[in-house]
């Protein structure tokens, strides 16, 4: 079943839990099913190397029986009847790093680091024990990891990155040359996981970004370290857009390495929310993924305004507004209050019947066409916003588009379409040309008559 995250979600999910899977175990054995040392085969009891000896013809047999085995299962039985027949022998050892590989291809994750651990108390410097470990670690803890199994990993991890550059045995210089890559990112990527069980999100992340630098295509890791980030969001809020940058790059990258599809989904669920609660809008979201897909590490100037930061700005806009047009900047807050749930209450007590403040707009229509009763006018943009109704027909009439300056008194309105109802005088009214008509304030020239 697929883990879902709310949209109150403040931390993503380990991606064990977030994409709903446990994960199965790595078999990819860089060593192989090999016991160490090349037998020679001779008549008789063959001689083995470095002073090795089996005990007898029998013994020889069931190991070249184990060896040449391409079935985990039945090469398990073999290697513990070579166990319970030869309990002690000169290959101990090569039977110990035996069952080692074969637990691990069994996906007996558990065994095999119990047996890496009884390597280690041999030999403490056991190169393939600690590889194991390493590997089989994340496997162990997809359900829970316990402290024990943390410092385990942790311990053979960083041995192994210690002695990066030595081959792991039996591989030889050349060979190595094209392991470790991997093998030095699983390396980093699970010091990185270490780091955040124990929520150390800083380690994590100084982990990861090692990984990634080492192979820079990966859905997973660029999730868990986008994981890593944005969990560092109380003391460093400065980090976030790198956080969602990367939580960008595992939900959209879908070459070599990418999530899975239904994967990249969930993250990109998560991400548009996690996305629009910092930014306050879907906006340039797309634009961040887009980025993301094509590169694999965030821009230097890589900045995504925070909600805080876009309402500052609107902040000192809507200031700089009302310098330069006080009278808009007065409607846009007459509008802003009449529109909010408090609407009704507030026009009953503080603008109903009340003389208002000049304010400026064009007229969009009047009616009727010549000495109109009603001018309607549009105060903000071109849509009619403000309705201006007179007792006394005004004279004459102006085109749409005139400018007029106006003190009325709001009767109704209405919240969509916005519309103010005032009832005005055209004592003030201002910008009034009357066309058509007699003039406003003016009496008509006397008609002169010719004398006969």
């Amino acid at each position: 079943m697929i883990t879902r995250i709310c949209p109150a979600a403040t931390t993503p999910l380990p991606p064990e839990r977030r994409f709903g899977y446990t994960p199965q175990m790595v078999t990819r054995l860089l060593l192989g099913f090999a016991l160490a040392g090349i037998l020679a085969h001779a008549q008789g009891t063959p001689a083995a190397p470095a002073g090795k000896q089996f005990k007898d013809r029998p013994e020889y047999d069931l190991f070249e029986a184990i060896r040449t085995d391409t079935n985990a299962a039945t090469r398990l039985q073999k290697l513990d009847q070579w166990k319970s027949q030869y309990p002690t022998s000169d290959y101990a050892d090569d039977r110990m790093t035996s069952y080692l590989t074969t637990y691990a291809a069994l996906n007996r994750a558990q065994d095999a680091v119990n047996v890496a651990k009884e390597m280690l108390t041999k030999d403490p410097k056991n190169a393939t024990a600690q590889y194991y470990i390493m590997l089989l670690t994340r496997p162990l803890g997809a359900n829970g990891a316990s402290a024990e199994l943390l410092d385990l990993g942790e311990k053979a991890t960083n041995s192994m990155v210690a002695n990066i550059a030595t081959p792991l045995p039996p591989l030889t210089a050349e060979q190595w040359e094209k392991a470790r890559p991997e093998v030095e990112t699983l390396a980093h990527t699970t010091l990185g996981w270490i780091a955040m069980q124990r929520k150390n999100w800083q380690g994590a992340e100084d982990e990861l970004k090692k990984s990634l630098a080492i192979t820079p295509n990966s859905g997973e890791i660029d999730y868990m370290l986008a994981t890593a980030i944005y969990s560092q969001k109380a003391d460093q809020p400065a980090k976030l857009p790198a956080a969602l940058f990367y939580f960008a790059r595992a939900a959209a990258y879908d070459g070599t390495g990418a999530l899975n599809p239904e994967g990249r989904k969930q993250v990109l669920a998560y991400l548009q929310k996690a996305y629009t609660n910092y930014h306050g809008s879907p906006e340039g979201l797309d634009q961040l993924i887009q980025s993301a897909k094509a590169s694999a590490t965030p821009p230097a100037d890589l900045h995504i305004r925070t909600r805080e930061e876009i309402a500052e700005e609107l902040r000192k806009q809507q200031e700089d507004d009302a310098r330069k047009n006080p009278q808009l900047a007065l409607w846009k807050s007459i509008k802003e209050a009449l529109t909010s749930a408090d609407g009704a209450n507030y026009f009953k007590t503080s603008m109903e019947g009340t003389l208002m403040p000049e304010l400026s707009g064009r007229v969009v229509s009047i009616d009727p066409a010549i000495k109109p009763k009603t001018v309607v006018i549009a105060i903000e943009g071109a849509a009619a916003d403000a309705t201006l109704k007179f007792d006394t027909p005004l004279p004459g009439k102006v085109e749409p588009g005139a400018v007029l300056t106006f003190q009325a008194s709001p009767v109704s309105y209405a919240v969509s379409p916005f519309m103010v109802v005032f009832t005005a005088e055209k004592a003030n009214l201002k910008g009034w040309t009357g066309t058509g008509g007699a003039t406003p304030g003016k009496k008509p020239a006397p008609r002169h008559t010719a004398k006969r």
